[in-house]
């Protein structure tokens, strides 16, 4: 708004161009912010209050920047709403965070068994399903149409799963800081996780892809025989959890953790 400055006792002075910033309201739009700017320098007059002499742009934008802030924190203040959808939504977001990071991620476990071997089909569970009392073997899901296959807590009808070492075909034991790869015996192909392509997500593929290790393995003895352990990708550096969906759970420090005893 460009106007020339009323009263007896000013005069109008061409090298100073009023300027105001205004706010629409239903009722009446009212000005927040006005201000002279001028070569005279920074200096308070009559007019529109408040009024300022401003000599460089980046003043007055220090100014605008003021004023708005001070509106924001008034308006926070008369509302009560917004506050309260802030804290809601920063502590919705924090919690779910705590929650995974503060989870312990040997939450897996094959049955029937006391020990991990190459090449053995097993039942994998998530133990955390288990106790939500939900289904807890997960294995292949077919994708919908256009889109590719992955995993699901699916039950027997996804297969069993292999952990496959890099050529090696004995039914040995598998060690913790052994990479190995997971066949599944539903699709016949290699669970892995994309993490170069467009959209962030498990795949399959016919070759091995050897980006897992089976760490903090703690077997159980007679009668239970089974093993529990955490199943972690070396190629993100995270282990792969269930919180409310599967999430990854990155390594603090990228510490490995292979040899911690069971708890």
């Amino acid at each position: 708004m460009i106007r020339k400055p009323s009263g007896a006792a000013q005069s109008f002075n061409p090298s100073i161009i009023q300027c105001g910033l205004w706010l629409g309201s239903r009722r009446r739009s009212r000005a927040i912010f006005s201000s002279n700017l001028s070569i005279s320098g920074l200096k308070a007059s009559r007019g529109c209050a408040p009024t300022f002499r401003i000599t460089s742009p980046v003043t007055l934008l220090r100014i605008v920047r003021s004023r708005f802030d001070r509106i924001l924190q008034g308006a926070m203040k008369k509302s009560r709403l917004v506050p309260l959808l802030v804290a809601l939504a920063v502590l919705g977001s924090s919690s779910i965070g705590s929650a995974v990071q503060d989870h312990d991620p040997r939450q897996w476990q094959v049955k029937y068994t006391a020990q991990l071997l190459n090449r053995q089909p097993y039942e994998l569970h998530n133990l955390r399903r288990r106790e939500l009392d939900l289904t807890s073997q997960l294995g292949f899901k077919e994708g919908p149409r256009l889109k590719p296959d992955t995993i699901d807590f699916t039950g027997p009808s996804g297969g069993f799963f292999q952990f496959v070492r890099h050529r090696d075909n004995n039914s040995t034991i598998i060690k913790g800081y052994q990479t190995v790869a997971m066949y599944n015996t539903k699709t016949g192909r290699y669970l892995y996780y994309d993490n170069k392509g467009k959209f962030k997500e498990f795949r399959w593929d016919d070759s091995p892809v050897y980006q897992w290790l089976l760490e903090l393995q703690c077997p159980a003895a007679a009668p239970q025989f089974n093993v529990t352990f955490s199943l972690h990708n070396n190629l993100l550096r995270a282990d792969l959890v269930y919180v409310n969906g599967l999430r990854w759970l990155p390594r603090a420090g990228g510490s490995r953790r292979y040899d911690d005893p069971c708890r």
